[in-house]
């Protein structure tokens, strides 16, 4: 759908390349005029680098756009952009939408960058239709945050909370597949193992010693037992 849509390197090849025309025409006696020269530089140069270019600073956003069809996504935002670009098509008008490093001391991208910050804190509140997907964020804070707070009040889980003062999404095990691993990890780092102490407070043995007297905990059986 979106055939021009590139990266900010292929737009500045292209006005390089045009850039490179336009030197060769100020060799020529007539080509070294200003007017002929600024003409020629509106036309080759600046229609490449100005008109027809949106340079944005997000990846996700130019992928979402040049993955997009009129009917196909369901952020009207995006859904807008793409029908847009539909219509300028039709008139032989070639947009390019091009990325371009974001925080990198790129002058114009800073201005934009922080006139947005000063509309964020300090500008006027306007109605209008926002995606839902920008919701999600925020849904997503308030969810972790009220998680937390009966995490943190709950009178169940002390000695895990101990090991994980914070919930997360992602648990540790996220990227291990071994269910027997996990299981056992689990259940060492929560004081569920089956050790004798274990064993003894759910009702299975009679007593929570080990053979050598002592409180025959996680940290006993593998800093004892295991030396």
């Amino acid at each position: 759908m979106f055939k021009h849509t590139q990266d900010s390197h292929c737009i500045i090849k292209k006005a390089e390349n045009a850039h490179n025309i336009l030197k060769t025409f100020c060799h020529h006696t007539w080509g070294a005029d200003p007017n002929i020269t600024l003409l020629f530089y509106n036309t080759l140069v600046k229609s490449t680098m100005d008109y027809g270019s949106i340079w944005y600073d997000c990846r996700s956003a130019i992928s979402k756009i040049k993955s997009a069809t009129p009917v196909s996504h369901q952020n009207h935002i995006i859904t807008d952009i793409v029908k847009l670009h539909s219509e300028a098509a039709r008139t032989s008008k070639l947009i390019y939408f091009a990325w371009v490093k974001g925080h990198a001391g790129i002058t114009d991208n800073e201005i934009v960058d922080n006139l947005a910050k000063e509309a964020a804190e300090n500008g006027h509140y306007i109605t209008f239709k926002i995606p839902a997907s920008d919701l999600f964020p925020t849904f997503k804070s308030k969810i972790k945050t009220d998680w937390q707070l009966q995490y943190e009040n709950s009178v169940k889980g002390t000695f895990f909370r101990m090991i994980h003062q914070f919930v997360t999404f992602i648990p540790w095990f996220a990227n291990t597949s071994n269910k027997h691993f996990i299981k056992t990890i689990c259940r060492m780092r929560s004081n569920h193992a089956l050790y004798p102490q274990y064993n003894n407070r759910i009702g299975l043995t009679d007593t929570p010693y080990c053979i050598c007297n002592e409180i025959a905990d996680l940290q006993h059986m593998t800093l004892i037992w295991l030396e």
